[in-house]
């Protein structure tokens, strides 16, 4: 399982390359704020 992890990165990674600036930076800041809501959202689930 963690082979095919790794190579769905490697294949994700190589697509990214291919994308132009401002494309790869618009996904990056939208996974980066789904990153953060979502871990705002576990850490306050665990807190109540």
């Amino acid at each position: 399982m963690f082979l095919v992890v790794l190579l769905l990165m490697a294949a994700l990674a190589g697509a990214a390359v291919h994308l132009p600036m401002p494309a790869l930076l618009a996904l990056t800041v939208l996974v980066a704020g789904w990153l953060l809501a979502f871990g705002a959202r576990e850490r306050l689930s665990r807190r109540s």
